[in-house]
């Protein structure tokens, strides 16, 4: 991640999260940034197969034309889901998908950087910028990479189904009964738009997590912090 070097040599610095720890700890209260306030809540979301090791974050709608794995890959395996739900207090009724997080190592996370597809460079961004995934159906998922396209023509021919669940539990399982072929689908926070990947990397390098941050609280400070 470009930090506080950056800056004081005169480069631009590419977007960085914060508070992530405390996005994901339910019952921390925060104030937005248009000065509201809400409460985090943590809901599991079942898991995600990995049997490739490569990681695709996506519109559930695009799979079929944008099935890209990250650069950074983990050991083959199954790996659970949990998604940062918070509750504004103003509108209990209203609550929205702050993050989703797919789960590598409980390992504390000592550091972060950016998730990138091949060809993309953070030397290339200017300030408070970032390489996200669109969205436009107001979902984004996690899905093994050699799944993401048949799960993508999965969707497609059942579209209007497929979102059924997780527009009403904010978080679900797409599986192709025919294939087997699943991923897990999470509503993107405020809707449509282009959201980042985060890695949280432990203190030996190894891969903790991956974060999707959806603006929810940008801006945002949990109680007892500066922003």
């Amino acid at each position: 991640m470009i930090g506080n070097d950056a800056a004081a040599q005169g480069r631009p610095q590419p977007a960085v999260p914060r508070f992530v720890d405390s996005v994901f700890r339910p019952g921390v209260r925060w104030t937005t940034a248009r000065s509201s306030t809400a409460v985090t809540e943590l809901r599991e979301a079942g898991a995600v197969r990995l049997p490739s090791g490569r990681l695709v974050v996506a519109d559930p709608g695009h799979l079929d034309l944008d099935a890209a794995p990250f650069t950074v890959g983990v050991p083959p395996g199954e790996y659970p889901v949990e998604v940062a739900a918070v509750r504004f207090e103003d509108r209990p009724e209203h609550v929205r998908v702050a993050a989703a997080r797919l789960v590598v190592s409980r390992e504390p996370v000592v550091s972060w950087e950016m998730a990138l597809l091949d060809g993309q460079d953070p030397a290339e961004l200017g300030d408070d910028e970032f390489y996200g995934f669109g969205v436009d159906t107001g979902t984004g998922c996690f899905v093994d990479g050699d799944a993401a396209r048949s799960m993508g023509e999965y969707v497609d021919r059942n579209f209007e189904d497929a979102y059924d669940e997780v527009f009403e539990a904010q978080v679900a399982e797409m599986r192709d009964p025919e294939t087997g072929d699943a991923l897990v689908a999470f509503v993107s926070g405020w809707g449509d738009g282009s959201y980042p990947t985060w890695i949280g990397r432990t203190a030996g390098g190894d891969v903790a997590c991956f974060v999707v941050d959806t603006f929810v609280l940008h801006g945002g400070v949990p109680e007892g912090q500066a922003r």
